[in-house]
């Protein structure tokens, strides 16, 4: 069901994501902002840089990108400004301890999915919305993915069992450190969504959120209405009720 983290997996299991050779990634994130149709800028090297207090993230997430965000992050510093598609969920979860640790806000430019949904902007102090900022979930690393690790050879399931048992103990930290329910990564694959398959993924109310544990949520223009879709893929709501 959906386009799920397995992609992500997969290139950081076989392909090493988080030291993926410069060469095969080296796109900008001017790229990015004009090329949202393309899923090769999901793995784009983030442009980072600072202005006054506020540190701009924009494009996928790595931890060659973190390492910028920390040389940038002194006292001064009040929030992250970020636009990504997201990154190798480890990369994801270390720029939220980095936020949550120096009690970042951040603000969503445009978009914030995977791995910035997952971790980056529930771990934000304030977190802020613009009125079409779009947030968009489709796992994380509690997910079930059979299919996938039947595709492994013996040792590369080993090697993916050790990686995962990892990412879901760090992920249960990160959220029990930020007071969010680990689970609003993967209530979207539940199978009474099933009818919503087509679909890339998944955002939630506010009041969902908010039940969830993403608090002190500020809306910047007075109102929130995020599109039901991203690039002509449809992206389905769970509400308070739900849950």
């Amino acid at each position: 069901m959906f386009n799920k983290i397995t992609t992500v997996l997969c290139f950081a299991l076989l392909s090493g994501c988080q030291s993926l050779p410069v060469d095969t990634i080296n796109e900008s994130a001017s790229q990015e902002q004009n090329n949202d149709n393309d899923d090769s800028s999901y793995f784009q090297i983030a442009n980072v840089t600072k202005n006054n207090n506020v540190i701009s993230f924009d494009g996928g997430m790595s931890f060659e990108a973190n390492e910028q965000v920390k040389k940038l992050i002194d006292s001064q510093t009040t929030s992250l400004q970020i636009r990504s598609r997201g990154g190798e969920i480890n990369a994801g979860m270390e720029l939220a301890e980095l936020i949550y640790k120096h009690k970042l806000n951040v603000e969503v430019k445009d978009y914030c999915f995977s791995s910035c949904a997952n971790y980056v902007f529930p771990a934000g102090k304030t977190k802020v919305l613009s009125a079409n900022s779009l947030l968009g979930w489709h796992g994380g690393a509690l997910q079930e993915d059979d299919d996938f690790e039947e595709l492994l050879s013996p040792e590369e399931q080993k090697a993916f069992e050790s990686y995962i048992v990892a990412a879901r103990e760090r992920e249960k930290r990160l959220f029990r450190d930020i007071g969010v329910k680990q689970s609003i990564t993967i209530l979207g694959q539940s199978d009474k969504y099933d009818r919503y398959q087509d679909c890339i993924g998944w955002n939630y109310s506010l009041a969902a959120l908010d039940k969830l544990g993403v608090k002190n949520i500020k809306l910047k223009d007075g109102k929130w209405q995020p599109a039901a879709s991203f690039n002509d893929n449809c992206l389905f709501t769970i509400g308070e009720q739900e849950l």
